[in-house]
């Protein structure tokens, strides 16, 4: 898997209500974690599977009435907001998290280096587009006030990127035959971007929103991916070929 899960820093996840592709890769990422917050309809997910969290968050529109029974029966504590709100219940779940951390590790959120929390967010694919494609800006935004961030369905991954940075990537270990590996830029201009142990290497590369250049690269087998990028913002995206 992507080299973003870093020992040392405080790991919360955050289970959304859109598709799992892999049970197995959702299953290992789910349990790697400090803080465990669902967003509504994201509580089928964790119900399936017996695993608590700490936080119910959202406006409850979208959770199967089971599942909030089930998370009722266990005492966990709900934070409920109206249906007509400013933010996505993704983003509250951020909020939430942030602060269920410092409860439980007694920090101060005024002090809390972004640098030191890793926010992964799951279930982030299928559903409605526009909440998918919301979920990968916020994820952008996120890494741009310093924090790293993991986006995945289980089996996919998507690592906003945000220059200056390098990045190592490793390939899941899921059963995929092989995989595509894509560079997408989010700012108007990506410049310096240099990967290696890709079958297609840039040096320095400039690429401009919408450009299509960084799509679809395959891995070299038994070579290290690095990722260097001077300026600007982008997803990396690793997903299996087919």
């Amino acid at each position: 898997m992507p080299d973003i899960l870093t020992a040392g820093r405080h790991r919360i996840v955050i289970v959304l209500s859109g598709q799992i592709a892999s049970e197995d890769g959702f299953r290992d990422l789910v349990h790697q974690q400090d803080v465990l917050i669902c967003a509504d309809g994201g509580a089928r997910h964790l119900h399936r599977i017996g695993l608590l969290p700490d936080r119910l968050v959202g406006d409850l529109d979208s959770i199967n009435p089971d599942d909030l029974a089930w998370i009722e029966q266990h005492a966990v504590p709900i934070v409920r907001f109206p249906s007509i709100k400013d933010e996505t219940d993704a983003e509250l779940a951020v909020e939430a998290s942030l602060a269920v951390l410092c409860e439980k590790k007694d920090l101060n959120r005024a002090t809390l280096p972004p640098e030191s929390v890793e926010l992964v967010f799951l279930a982030v694919l299928g559903g409605r587009p526009d909440h998918v494609l919301a979920n990968q800006l916020m994820a952008v935004k996120l890494a741009e006030r310093g924090y790293p961030v993991l986006l995945s369905d289980g089996q996919s991954r998507m690592i906003p990127v945000v220059g200056p940075a390098q990045l190592s990537l490793e390939m899941p270990t899921l059963p995929v035959q092989s995989w595509a590996v894509s560079a997408i830029p989010i700012s108007p201009v990506l410049s310096g971007l240099t990967y290696t142990g890709l079958k297609y290497p840039l040096d320095h590369a400039t690429l401009e929103r919408g450009s299509c250049r960084g799509v679809s690269n395959r891995p070299i087998i038994g070579q290290s991916i690095e990722v260097d990028l001077e300026r600007g913002s982008m997803l990396v995206i690793i997903t299996p070929e087919v």
